[in-house]
């Protein structure tokens, strides 16, 4: 059975795909669909709004995926906070303190036993 990993489409999709690529599982999207690949043939991605982030993995269209804590609290969901990370949407302005920082989290469904990794 694959991963299916939401990551949130528009502002933050660009990062997030960066993000990925460091940490050594790139992911690739089509610009015509919500629904990309990475390089584990095992782990599925589908861009999904960050504000739905959490419907869609509390309802479990997805196991994980990525949002902000703000759009968390206020879906009301039930959903279980795996790693808290900051990156930015956009490269900081030389002299801009924080410009385009982004507090994001990695949220998972509770009480599902899928066991989540990164490669070094």
């Amino acid at each position: 059975m694959k991963l299916r990993i939401g990551i949130p489409k528009g502002s933050l999709q660009e990062a997030t795909l960066q993000l990925f690529a460091r940490a050594g599982l790139p992911a690739y999207t089509n610009g015509r669909s919500y629904f990309g690949t990475t390089a584990d043939p095992e782990i599925d991605c589908m861009l999904i709004r960050a504000q739905e982030m959490a419907r869609y993995v509390e309802h479990g269209a997805v196991d994980a995926g990525l949002t902000g804590l703000d759009w968390v609290i206020e879906s009301g969901l039930e959903v279980v906070t795996v790693s808290d990370l900051i990156y930015a949407k956009a490269e900081p302005r030389q002299g801009a303190l924080g410009a385009g920082r982004a507090r994001r989290i990695y949220s998972a469904t509770r009480g599902r036993s899928r066991r989540l990794h990164h490669r070094h």
